[in-house]
């Protein structure tokens, strides 16, 4: 082989290993990122189930009737607005119990005689408000003092919580592009532009952080539950994002 061929070769040769090592070295990162944050309550939720029954259709409507004036006595009392108060899942139904052949209530439902009890007519009452403990306690002894209420229940949540998603989603970005960052500075290289972002918004971000007290229906004075302790803790948001950038 001549010698100006061999040259010519071995520069095409160099020349291929070249643009060979240039397609390795470009590439691109991909890096997911997370951010939390966490927020404190500033909302409670308060609500319970007024019922009536009995065999009597109509009267167990005006047996509601009188147990929702009742209720309405006390929200007036606590100076709960209208805007407040919600009210919801409105229905009728015939209840029955079970029996055995000596006449006993079974605890399996199915098992034995059924046993009309009469007409149930209820309502649910969900009141909405900023966190105020010693009005919510108000309003608890007086539900509680009315005999008429079932599955009382406390919540506390953060009214706006889109906004601590969003700040949530902003420190998941920062996240994944400081970890980006560090590793091309170990690796030689840098980030270039972003190539690619994959994001889900499947995440569940409950809107109440429940402190959750429940209480059978109020039967005599000594019986009446007392108010509980209710531990209130910051609501946690998290989010995550998955982002590629081109190597520089």
């Amino acid at each position: 082989m001549r010698e100006g061929e061999h040259d010519m070769r071995r520069i095409a040769v160099a020349g291929w290993f070249a643009l060979l090592a240039g397609c390795c070295l470009a590439g691109t990162i991909r890096v997911e990122g997370s951010g939390s944050v966490r927020v404190p309550p500033d909302m409670m939720r308060f609500s319970f189930t007024v019922e009536a029954v009995d065999k009597d259709m109509a009267k167990a409507k005006g047996i509601l009737a009188a147990n929702n004036a009742k209720v309405m006595s006390v929200l007036k009392a606590q100076s709960v607005s209208t805007n407040e108060i919600t009210v919801s899942q409105i229905e009728m139904r015939p209840e029955y119990h079970y029996e055995d052949a000596a006449g006993n209530g079974t605890m399996v439902r199915g098992k034995g005689m059924r046993v009309f009890d009469g007409y149930c007519h209820s309502m649910t009452y969900t009141l909405d408000m900023g966190i105020d403990r010693g009005r919510l306690e108000g309003l608890y002894g007086g539900i509680a003092d009315c005999g008429v209420a079932r599955d009382m229940d406390v919540g506390f949540y953060v009214k706006d919580s889109m906004s601590a998603k969003r700040m949530a989603r902003q420190l998941a970005v920062r996240n994944a592009r400081s970890v980006a960052e560090d590793i091309c500075a170990a690796a030689g290289t840098s980030l270039g532009e972003v190539d690619a972002i994959h994001y889900s918004d499947g995440r569940n971000y409950p809107g109440l952080l429940y402190a959750k007290s429940e209480m059978a229906r109020a039967g005599a004075a000594d019986d009446a539950p007392l108010f509980p302790t209710i531990r209130v803790n910051d609501m946690e948001i998290s989010d995550s994002v998955t982002i590629e950038w081109k190597l520089k």
